[in-house]
Order: C-alpha cells, then sequence, then structure tokens
C-alpha cells in the first residue's frame, strides 16, 4: 500500500450489552475477557455484514470487492481503545515503562526518560515502583515551561459473573458428576470505544457505502456467548474518510536530545524465524527497511543497540469459516517500550514511518506503533475524573433499538427464572399433568400476550377451560393458576409476592429495571401493564420449555419401546 494514499475512517463503537471479547490468559476455571476491542473482531464482524448484506453465502471469496477488502489486507481495522471520559478520545495502551513509585513521588515516572547509557542508572527507580497498567493519554503540561506531563488514565467497567458448565441443559442443575464451575469477565454494557480502519480512499468510501444504513451507522454482534446474557450487541458509527496523520496528535510528541523511543500500541506478532535463544526479539530488520524508505540514514549498530521495557502475551482467536480456534502465537504486548539511544529522525520521517505496521496479521490491526510519544517528560501527574452526571431523562421517542435489547434482557430473565425454580423439584411435578397438546395450545393462546389485555386473555382461558372440562378432560394448572393471578387485586403486586410458580416480581436484574424505567418515565413496579407483561413473557417462556421437555420425553420412551422390542 502507498503510503502516500493512507486515509483512515475513524470510528466510535458503544455496547449497547456487555460483550465477551475472551482472550488466552487465565486459568481453566476462568475465562478472562480483553478490556478493548480487538481489530480482528471488527473486521470480522464487518466482513459478516458485508456476505450478508451481498447475499454472498459460501463464495464470498468470489466478490471482487471483498477479497480485496478483507482477504488480501487492503483494508486494515486498527484495535478499539476505550474512550476517555472528559474529552472523547481514543485512549492507547499505556507504556511498559511507566513506574507509580511507592514513596516520594506523586504521579507517574517514565523510565524510558531516566535512560542514560549506564545501563543501573534506573535501577534505583525501576525496582521502588509498580508498573502502570491499562489505558490512557500522555500530554505536555505547558504550563511552567517544567518537565512534568500529563497523564490520563482511562475508567473501564467489566463484569464478573460465575456459570456451570453441565452436558444435560434439561436437567438445569449440576450433578456430583456433571458441572464444572466456570467464570466469565466480561466488558460491562455502556460503554464505548474508538478505532480507525486504514486504506485507500475509494477502499473506506466502498466499505462505508455497502455497510452503513440510512442513519450511517452499523449494528453488530461481538465477542462470544451471544446466545447466553452477554449480547454483545454494537452500534458502530464511522467519522469522515481523511488522510492517516497517526494515532497520536503532533501536539503530544516528546522529541529526546538523543535516542528515540518507539512504543507499541497493539500486540505485534514477530515475523515466523526471529527468535533469541528461544525467546522473542524486536523485528529490528523490518524497522530498519521501513526506516530508510523514509529517507532516515541508520549507521552501524544504531539499532543494534536498544532498550526495551516490553513483556509477551499469547494471541490467539476464533475462525469463523472453520469453527475452530486460531493458532495460538506468542505476541509483545502492547505498551512495549523501545528505546534507541542512536536514532534520531524529523517530524516528517516519523510521520512516514507511523503509516506502517510490524510482523505479522497486520490488517487485523497487530504491529501498530507511534514514535516520541513519551521519553522526554519524567514526571506525570495523573488527572483525577470526576464523577459522571447521572444521565437525564431524554425527550422524544423511545429508539427502536433500545426496545430490542429490553426484550432481549427480559426474555434472558424469565429463562433464568424458569430453569432454575419452575423446573426443579415440586414444581416440575407439579405440571406433569401437562401434555405436549396441552403446553401447545397455551403457546398459540400467549403468542401475541404483548398486544392482548388482560380481558381478553382472561376470556380465553375461561373458554378453554369449560371446554376442556366438558370434553372430560384434565384442565392443566397453568390455567387456573393464570386466572388466579389475574383476579389478584394490583396492589398486591407491589410487594415482594412469589407467585405459584415461584416468580418473585420484584426481582429484576438492576440493568433490565433502569433500562424499563427509561422506556416508560416511572418505577417499573408501579405499572401495572409492565409487570403484567413480564408475567406474560415469564409464562410463556415456560409453556416452551415445558412443551420442549415433554417432546424429549416422549421421544425418549418411543426410543425405549423400540429397544424393548428388539430384545423381545
Amino acid at each position: 500500500m502507498n503510503s502516500a494514499s493512507l486515509f483512515c475512517l475513524p470510528y466510535r463503537l458503544r455496547l449497547d450489552a456487555p460483550a465477551l471479547v475472551s482472550g488466552v490468559t487465565g486459568d481453566p476455571n476462568t475465562v478472562s475477557g480483553e478490556r478493548y476491542i480487538p481489530g480482528a473482531s471488527i473486521w470480522g464482524a464487518c466482513a459478516t455484514e458485508w456476505i450478508f448484506r451481498k447475499r454472498l453465502g459460501t463464495q464470498a471469496h468470489a466478490d471482487a470487492g471483498f477479497a480485496r477488502l478483507f482477504l488480501r489486507g487492503a483494508l486494515q481495522f486498527l484495535n478499539a481503545y476505550p474512550q476517555l471520559e472528559d474529552d472523547a478520545e481514543r485512549s492507547l495502551p499505556l507504556p511498559l515503562s511507566l513506574r507509580k513509585p511507592k514513596h516520594g513521588i506523586d504521579g507517574w515516572v517514565d523510565l524510558a526518560a531516566c535512560y542514560e547509557d549506564d545501563e543501573d542508572a534506573d535501577s534505583e527507580l525501576e525496582g521502588a515502583g509498580v508498573r502502570v497498567e491499562g489505558f490512557g493519554r500522555l500530554r505536555l503540561s505547558g504550563e511552567d515551561g517544567s518537565d512534568r506531563g500529563v497523564g490520563v488514565q482511562a475508567a473501564m467497567r467489566a463484569r464478573l459473573v460465575t456459570h456451570i458448565a453441565r452436558s444435560d441443559r434439561l436437567l438445569a442443575r449440576p450433578t456430583a458428576e456433571d458441572g464444572a464451575l466456570f467464570t466469565y469477565s466480561a466488558l460491562d454494557g455502556g460503554q464505548e470505544f474508538r478505532g480507525f480502519v486504514l486504506g485507500a480512499q475509494h477502499d473506506l468510501e466502498l466499505l462505508r457505502q455497502v455497510l452503513f444504513d440510512e442513519e450511517d451507522r452499523l449494528m453488530l454482534r461481538i465477542g462470544r456467548s451471544r446466545s447466553a446474557e452477554y449480547g454483545g450487541q454494537a452500534r458502530l458509527t464511522p467519522g469522515a474518510v481523511s488522510e492517516y496523520t497517526g494515532e497520536i496528535e503532533e501536539s503530544e510528541t516528546q522529541e529526546r536530545d538523543e535516542g528515540l523511543v518507539l512504543t507499541l500500541t497493539a500486540p505485534l506478532i514477530p515475523p515466523p524465524g526471529v527468535r533469541e535463544s528461544g525467546r522473542l526479539v524486536f523485528p529490528i530488520e523490518q524497522l530498519a527497511r521501513l526506516l530508510q524508505a523514509a529517507g532516515v540514514r541508520v549507521q552501524g549498530e544504531a539499532l543494534s543497540k536498544v532498550r526495551p521495557w516490553v513483556r509477551t502475551v499469547t494471541v490467539g482467536g476464533f475462525s469463523g469459516v472453520w469453527k475452530l480456534p486460531r493458532p495460538q502465537e506468542e505476541a509483545l504486548a502492547a505498551g512495549s517500550v523501545f528505546l534507541f539511544p542512536q536514532l534520531q529522525m524529523d517530524q516528517g520521517q516519523r510521520a512516514s514511518v507511523q503509516r506502517h505496521a510490524l510482523g505479522q496479521r497486520t490488517a487485523e490491526g497487530f504491529g501498530r506503533f507511534v514514535l516520541s510519544w513519551h521519553g522526554q517528560v519524567v514526571h506525570y501527574r495523573v488527572e483525577s475524573h470526576q464523577p459522571r452526571r447521572p444521565p437525564s431523562q431524554p425527550g422524544g421517542e423511545v429508539p427502536e433499538v433500545l426496545r430490542g435489547v429490553v426484550l432481549e434482557m427480559a426474555r434472558t430473565w424469565a429463562r433464568e427464572r424458569v430453569r432454575s425454580k419452575a423446573l426443579e423439584g415440586p414444581a416440575l411435578q407439579r405440571y406433569r399433568e401437562m401434555t405436549a397438546a396441552h403446553a401447545k395450545a397455551i403457546l398459540a393462546l400467549l403468542d401475541d400476550y404483548s398486544a392482548k389485555r388482560d380481558g381478553a386473555i382472561r376470556r380465553q382461558l375461561e373458554e378453554w377451560q369449560e371446554r376442556l372440562r366438558q370434553g372430560g378432560k384434565a384442565v392443566p394448572r397453568l390455567i387456573t393458576d393464570l386466572l388466579e393471578k389475574f383476579d389478584q387485586p394490583f396492589s398486591t403486586w407491589s410487594a415482594p409476592v412469589t407467585t405459584t410458580l415461584g416468580v418473585v416480581s420484584t426481582d429484576l436484574p438492576q440493568e433490565l429495571r433502569q433500562l424499563l424505567t427509561a422506556i416508560d418515565r416511572r418505577d417499573v413496579l408501579e405499572q401495572e401493564d409492565m409487570v403484567r407483561t413480564l408475567l406474560m413473557l415469564y409464562y410463556r417462556t415456560l409453556c416452551e420449555e415445558i412443551y420442549r421437555r415433554c417432546k424429549t420425553e416422549k421421544r425418549s420412551q418411543s426410543v425405549l419401546r423400540g429397544v424393548e422390542e428388539l430384545d423381545r
């Protein structure tokens, strides 16, 4: 790709629901999620949307546009990092050379700026502080001409949820032989991330034309476990296509009197064979070619003498085409710092080199770096975030996307309540009398529950109950329970009342309660229609589970009878 024609499409990605973007770190009982949205996830979601909108099916590789943009690397999808709350700016992985001293100095110290020719010059500071981790920005203070800077750290929200893996999902509980306990660490919903897509101007315009709707947005599903509580729903809003100038502003650069600091803004997977005594090393030869192409004169051992602050990570992923995990590879972690004491370059040369990436899988955002982002300022004071004001109630109509999120959360709530309470022990035995035919009839009755008034549902229940009695058939207990619930005054629903099916009306997830309140602008438990709607959703979910279980049991009995006949 010609560096002179490199353009970027900035985008803002907002999570409307929690997302689990799993990494490969942790232990067998923990699924550790990433704290950012990898470019590979954006690449895969956009490729899936392109195939869907163009109806390519399994012949996507035959589409010239798809093959060029997604398979041949014409586009590079950079990682989406957390948005800073103060100015909506994209954060970056903080350099691994930053330390927070335990005593004496308030703020951060940059070891890359403390470096001298003596290798032991900064050992005292390095041993006395803890590494600063996370995402943020480094800026020059510009207040009094001193060497102090300002560090801004992005706030992140994650959720930790415990699950039990079981092979028999109909059983709905672990047993002594089956049921492993594990924990998910996922990104919480409501957070915003920012990233870039790099490429030629016409390719970026084509991507925007195909993927984005009339409102200039794209609805995506990010991460794994999307059919469970991690919906991963996300909205991607693009900016204007413009010439790419780098991941940092020129006003943020810090030019040292001697030497150059290179900082990775994404994990770097070195080319095959770039190892030294079995460990990863920086791809010096590849960097040398980029410097020569930019007109930088590299003399003698200018690149061989380097001071690093690094750590390694394991990079994995999942292939939606193969339906298999991708091979795991070792990589230099984002935030790794490399100080070249004998290297110098001007502003234009830095801009030219930063347009490129190093190592493998650069189309997925790997191998990105910045030059001279830090290394001059020794001390940084850290800005503290002010608590965000509670969001005010917006006016106008409620967006359809919010209604969809609420409905999906309510379905998850109902499904969990049914499986944990209604289909266990005595409650399950009570409904053994309910045959598959009964369940199917009730499903048909509640199919349009959201559009029916309580009176219409009650009349249909009473009519069906009387028809069953006249025909001499057993009336499912569920019908009686529904009728009893409709006859109870609504005032009894406002207290924590346990219904005959084990539903506690006030036991709603906090996120679901907030969304329901936002839609109707009142407390959810003060709304008769909303509570009745939730109960109807619960009853429908119960019918679906019973119907599925009845079909499974009938199928099992049929197979058992066939085996017995063969034995005879």
